[in-house]
């Protein structure tokens, strides 16, 4: 099972990776099924080969969010150093030459660029066999220090290959050579809270790295051709639209990644892990030990079941849907949550709330908040809580675009509303989904459809949506827990 797992997450890597290069390169190169799949497989390979290397648990959270960014890297190395080394291409039809040079000069034979990138690959290996090796070494650091100069490791080499390759052809950008080395060390200082092994903090790094970067390059400014294909004519212009498709899995990758992410710190809050993940049987004992001091999921939901009516009544002060529906669907919630657990129960109701405007996340969570949580646990819950609407909220962002069909009179009928409303709103579209996500009002259901109909970008549209969403959960959540 360990090996399908991991088979499975270096595959989703891949796929993560096929998605944004396919969006940013169809439009100018077209679009062919072999070619976007093969990062997807290059991903499952490799996840399935190092996983014998790694030896972590692989049904834990926090080895699943690792372990992907490690295959993303893995996956990154192998096929770049495939196309700047050894593939034979035609350079021209690049802005930024995709082969080994000097100066911005692609280097055609073949005898002289292979052996330079062997050597340069042997220089980075033995990098990281260094870094290995200071895992068994007493530095006498600060180990957040450590951890800072470490991880970014990575970073560094990514930025001064990149220097080596862009700058002599768009010139020399101060922001763009240290963004890589900094996003490294913010990505290894979360996983430090999951391991002590520097070498998976900064393997791991580098690909959440190259994740975050290219989501930004991608889809921020989708309609703006970059790096290798800046300033190029786009010969594919049906791909504009068509590559929209892509959209829901790639966003779905990421909430997918964030979740572990999520599970994992609420599983191990602030507290290193070993170097090797956690094992089964100390997983146990921490949820014995939750248990026991009151924090454990079944005993905030008993303790919960028993105010429903309280919840409701909440609910009711705060002018969001009160009565006997509402506590009805409350009390389904809360037993969903039993059943699931509180973490997977809160992300289950908060996903089919953003689709069935009649189940009130907010009073479920209302509800909720009468166990004994922690802040730290409820702001775990307030972010499932936003990744599970947000997930939803994708479907109805990709039907109002035409890239899926929304089933049922009703849902139909909300599409048709939200195109009427839109007409008004281009010159403040960011401001008004916004403030829907935060408040409710306009009420966000439609607003994340006319979101789709504006077009407003996905990057956008995610973040200022789980923004306000978070904070708005929160807001409930810690009043309602403050009131039990």
């Amino acid at each position: 099972m360990n090996y399908f797992i991991a088979w499975m997450i270096g595959s989703l890597a891949g796929l993560h990776i096929s998605t944004w290069g396919m969006y940013k390169d169809a439009p100018h190169e077209g679009f062919t099924w072999r070619k976007y799949f093969r990062s997807t497989i290059v991903g499952g390979v490799l996840g399935l080969a190092a996983i014998s290397i790694v030896g972590w648990d692989l049904m834990n959270p926090a080895a699943m969010f690792m372990y992907w960014g490690i295959c993303y890297a893995l996956e990154r190395a192998a096929t770049e150093f495939w196309k700047y080394f050894i593939r034979e291409e035609d350079q021209s039809k690049y802005f930024i030459p995709m082969q080994f040079g000097v100066m911005g000069k692609p280097m055609k034979d073949a005898r002289k660029r292979i052996p330079i990138g062997i050597a340069i690959g042997i220089i980075v290996v033995l990098v990281f066999l260094g870094i290995d090796a200071l895992d068994r070494a007493e530095l006498g650091w600060s180990r957040w220090l450590v951890v800072i100069t470490l991880g970014s490791i990575g970073g560094w080499i990514s930025a001064f290959g990149g220097a080596w390759k862009d700058a002599p052809v768009e010139g020399f950008e101060t922001f763009k050579f240290f963004r890589s080395p900094g996003i490294a060390a913010a990505w290894a200082g979360m996983m430090s809270q999951f391991t002590s092994s520097y070498l998976a903090m900064s393997v791991g790094a580098i690909g959440f790295t190259v994740a975050t970067i290219e989501t930004w390059k991608s889809f921020y400014h989708a309609d703006k051709p970059r790096g290798k294909f800046a300033g190029m004519p786009i010969t594919h212009p049906e791909m504009l639209e068509r590559r929209k498709r892509f959209g829901i899995v790639y966003a779905a990758i990421w909430v997918a990644v964030l979740s572990a992410l999520t599970m994992a710190l609420m599983r191990s809050p602030g507290a290193p892990w070993p170097k090797g993940m956690p094992a089964s049987a100390a997983d146990v004992a921490m949820s014995d030990e939750a248990t026991v001091t009151g924090n454990g999921a079944g005993a905030q939901i008993d303790t919960v079941s028993a105010t429903v009516s309280a919840g409701d009544q909440l609910a009711a002060e705060s002018g969001a849907e009160s009565g006997p529906e509402s506590a009805d669907e409350a009390s389904d919630g809360l037993d969903l949550a039993k059943d699931l657990g509180a973490h997977a129960g809160t992300y289950a109701v908060s996903l089919v709330g953003g689709l069935v405007p009649v189940v009130n996340v907010e009073i479920y969570l209302a509800a909720l908040a009468a166990g004994s949580w922690t802040f730290f646990d409820l702001l775990i819950l307030a972010m499932l809580a936003a990744l599970g609407q947000m997930t939803a909220k994708l479907v109805l962002y990709y039907a109002a675009q035409g890239a899926v069909s929304l089933p049922g009179q009703r849902l139909q009928t909300a599409l048709a509303t939200a195109q009427t409303r839109v007409t008004t709103w281009n010159d403040k579209a960011l401001g008004v989904y916004f403030t829907s996500s935060l408040l409710g009002l306009p009420p966000f259901y439609l607003v994340s459809l006319a979101a789709g109909i504006l077009k407003i970008g996905l990057v956008s549209f995610l973040g200022l949506g789980i923004l306000g969403r978070f904070v708005r959960f929160i807001a409930v959540l810690a009043g309602a827990s403050a009131l039990w």
